[in-house]
Order: structure tokens, then sequence, then C-alpha cells
């Protein structure tokens, strides 16, 4: 299928559902540090409660990919995670226990992780161009988080789980709307309803192991700087409705550079474009750690643009052809929980460091992170 055999509307639901799935992320991640620091919770609780929050995306994301590829209604699915994670949210309001807190979170997570994974899945099994709706992920998450930041400057942080309760359930809506896929609609009658099997191949897709592993350094650091960014902007003399700023043009600049990354691949392949992509990250991170003004990092917005707008599609692009059709719904959620591992290992440990050195702490340890994930893809050749 193709994007001229798509009607518009459909597509243009699709457009809308990763404005609306993404949103939700954009309004809590980036503010989430800042709101538990604000009610009195330590760098380590907070690199804690994210931590631990991530960690119950991994089993999520295997559970919920399971149940989305046998399932004769995907996008059901789909809703379900963002209706049931709206309606968590709103518990954690007024919920300021470090131990309450935590589960609670870790709960919204445990529906809230495998969405964005399982969306993905999807426009690659309909076979739409993915860049050109990846990047109303990018749209959405960029307006939510700088509408976040203004409410939560002059309302109250507390706000966001408000705000990401009523998108996420826009998206449970939006899902709901879409046509069901001929995937789901024929997976019973064909016989591909098990699960295990299809487990089994996906772990012996040599290049896909190998993509998993450089992928579970790179985008842990990526996930991760989400939450300790907007404390490097703040050392910087920056102030919270400044970093909903601050991420909205960081994350609007991702549209642009994910509009272009095919027609760049073309030119110089795919590989060595998510190449470019990874050595610039590093040097960013490194760049990061030593601490420049609120500023600088606002005159610099654009360089994530440039690395989140090549690997997010580009490396998913290549991750789901490295295995065959009938594997992408499992591949591509699968590899989502694999590099959540990665987000707990930099969000507590990054907390640790804010601790203990500051946000330019932090950002040393995700430069020597990020070295690792460069080495593999280099190692593995996974750039030819």
């Amino acid at each position: 299928m193709t994007e001229n055999s798509i009607t518009r509307a459909k597509m243009n639901k699709f457009k809308f559902l990763y404005i609306f799935t993404y949103a939700p992320i954009g309004i809590i991640c980036p503010l989430i540090g800042q709101y538990l620091d604000s009610i009195g919770f330590s760098g380590t609780q907070i690199g804690a409660v994210t931590a631990i929050g991530t960690a119950a995306s991994i089993p999520a994301g295997l559970i919920w990919g399971k149940i989305y590829s046998e399932s004769n209604y995907g996008k059901k699915v789909i809703a379900l995670l963002c209706i049931v994670a709206a309606c968590i949210s709103i518990i954690c309001l007024n919920i300021h226990t470090f131990v309450l807190f935590t589960i609670l979170y870790s709960v919204m997570f445990f529906f809230q992780g495998p969405v964005m994974g399982l969306c993905d899945a999807m426009v690659i099994e309909e076979k739409i161009p993915f860049s050109n709706i990846r990047l109303w992920g990018s749209v959405g998450y960029a307006f939510s988080v700088f509408i976040a930041g203004r409410i939560g400057q002059s309302f109250g942080l507390n706000k966001i789980f408000i705000l990401y309760t009523a998108v996420f359930i826009i998206a449970g809506m939006i899902a709901l709307s879409i046509r069901e896929m001929e995937h789901h609609k024929n997976n019973l009658s064909s016989g591909n309803g098990n699960t295990e099997g299809k487990y089994f191949r996906l772990m012996h897709e040599t290049k896909y192991i190998k993509m998993l592993l450089a992928g579970f350094f790179i985008i842990g650091a990526n996930v991760a700087n989400n939450t300790y960014f907007g404390f490097l902007y703040r050392d910087g003399g920056g102030s919270i409705a400044g970093i909903g700023m601050a991420f909205f043009l960081m994350t609007l600049s991702e549209a642009p550079f994910m509009a272009i990354a095919p027609k760049i691949a073309e030119k110089i392949s795919a590989q060595k474009l998510v190449l470019l992509a990874m050595i610039v990250s590093v040097l960013r991170y490194f760049w990061f750690s030593t601490g420049p003004s609120s500023m600088m990092l606002l005159l610099f917005f654009f360089i994530q643009g440039f690395v989140n707008g090549f690997i997010l599609v580009e490396f998913i692009k290549s991750l789901a052809k490295s295995v065959s059709d009938d594997l992408v719904g499992l591949a591509v959620p699968t590899f989502y929980s694999f590099t959540m591992g990665s987000t707990i290992i930099c969000n507590y440990i990054g907390g640790v460091l804010l601790d203990v050195s500051g946000s330019t702490g932090v950002y040393i340890f995700f430069t020597l992170y990020s070295l690792v994930g460069l080495a593999i893809y280099l190692i593995f050749k996974l750039y030819k």
C-alpha cells in the first residue's frame, strides 16, 4: 500500500494520532523532574521514579506487543493503552509520597510505554511513508511541552497531569476512529496469531540483534535527556517557562529534518545518515557537559532536530527492514522495550550524578554512554 492508495482522511487520522500520542510525552517527560523537585524529591529520588517508571515499560512492550500482534483489533489495543494511562495520570495529581507516587507512575508507564512502538508498527505495516507521519509526533511533542511549560509556570506544575489526561483521551478516541488494518483483520484466520514462534525467529535475526545493541546506548541517553535537560537549562540561568520554549524549539526542529531524511538517505544511505547523527549526538552531550548558558542552548536548538530527526526515522526504518514483514509488529515494540532498559540506567545514574556533581556531571555520563553505542555501530559495520 502506498501513500496514493490511502485516503486523505485516513492519512490525516494517522497524523493526528501521532500529534496526540506524542503530546502527552511532551507534557510529562521534560517537566516531571521539575515537578518532583518542586514537591521536595531529591535528585536520586527523581532518578529512581523515572527509572522505575521506565522499567515498567519493558515487560509492557513485550506483553502488549504480543497482544497487538495476535489481536484482530490492533487499534483498540492502542486506544485502551491511551485511555487507561490517562485515567491513572489524574490520580498522581495529589500524591506527594515517594513510594506511592513511584508505584502509580510505574503503572501509568506500563500502559503509556508501548503506545509509540505500536503506533510505529501500525504505520510501517500499512506501508505508509514513515517519515511523513512520524514528524507529526515531533510537532505534537513540541507544542505540548511549550504549552505545558507556560501553564506550569503560571498555574503550578501539578497541572501537567490534567493536560496529560485530556490529551491522551483524545488520542484514544482518534485511534478508535481509524479503520482496522487488514493485517489484524486476517490475523487469526491466516494462522499468524502464534507469537512465540515469531519471537524465536526474531532473536535469530543477526542484523536486528546488532541494531538492538547499538540502539540500546544511543536511544537510552536520548530519552533520559528529556528529564535532565531542564536542570541543565535552569543551571544556565533559564526558567520553567524557558524550558518549555527550549523544548518547543528543539522538538519542532525535528520535523523538517524528518521530512528531508529520506531524500538524504537516498544519496548517502540511511546507515551513514544514522552514523552522522550518532556522532553529532555524542558531540552535543560533550558540549552540554561544559555547562553552556541557557541562551546558548536556545541558539543551538536545531542540534536536537538534526540528531533525533534522522535517528528516530531512519534507524526505525532500517530496523523494520532488517526483519521479514510478518515480524515488524513484534520487532518495533520489542526494540522500544529493550531500549527502555537503557533509559532506566541513564535515568537512575543521572539522578545520582545530579545530586553529586550537578547537571554537567549528568552529561559527562551521557557523553561516555553514547560513545559506547557509536562504537558498537562502527564495530559491527552497521554504517555499510
